[in-house]
């Protein structure tokens, strides 16, 4: 996958989806884990993703007029990406509950991040070192895809061993359970991995 630099809406909306997307799946992820280890990082990055997408979206199309005034973009993806997170907290139904500490604290970071992020949705960004070759699109895939195949592999395995040890008829089904749960928990570190790694190395183009 190449990150695309041009100027048309629905390369933005690529932008944006991806973009945030992955911020959503992994400040859900953190958020998770300081409520509830492991289990909490697969709930609330599994419930994040959405929110994520929709934030993404909202701010590509909104943001198309006027993509060349950078404060206007980053105020459009502060509000957005804030007020969506706040809705997402509000709104969760699933088995983990956020004490208020941690959930308004994921509500600031998102406004945050939409401020950062949302100029790159707008105007597009590229790498500026490259290594092996790799765009820095590639090389956030590459990373993704290996955080969710060894996750799967990782969560399968134990999903099945905790199954046979509990109760053999159910090995198979644990072994689906841990494979998800794995592949979610997987790419959750793959997000922080390639944070560390490649957002130093991006700048939004002009």
């Amino acid at each position: 996958m190449a990150w695309s630099v041009t100027d048309s809406v629905g390369a933005r909306v690529v932008r944006g989806v991806v973009v945030f997307a992955a911020a959503a799946v992994l400040l859900g992820g953190i958020a998770g884990t300081l409520q509830w280890p492991i289990v909490g990082t697969f709930f609330a990055a599994l419930e994040a993703a959405p929110w994520g997408v929709a934030t993404g979206v909202f701010i590509a199309l909104v943001t198309s007029p006027f993509a060349s005034r950078r404060w206007a973009v980053r105020a459009v993806g502060g509000l957005t990406s804030g007020g969506l997170a706040l809705g997402g907290l509000l709104s969760y139904a699933g088995p983990l509950k956020i004490d208020g500490d941690i959930g308004w604290t994921f509500v600031v970071v998102s406004a945050g991040l939409g401020v950062v992020l949302a100029p790159m949705v707008a105007s597009g960004l590229e790498i500026t070192a490259k290594a092996s070759g790799a765009s820095v699109g590639e090389r956030f895939a590459a990373m993704v895809r290996r955080g969710a195949v060894i996750g799967s592999i990782l969560g399968a395995a134990v999903g099945l061993v905790v199954g046979l040890f509990a109760f053999a008829p159910t090995a198979p089904f644990a072994l689906v359970e841990g494979g998800i749960f794995g592949t979610v928990m997987g790419v959750v570190f793959a997000l922080l991995m390639a944070a560390a790694v490649l957002l130093p190395r991006i700048k939004v183009l002009t």
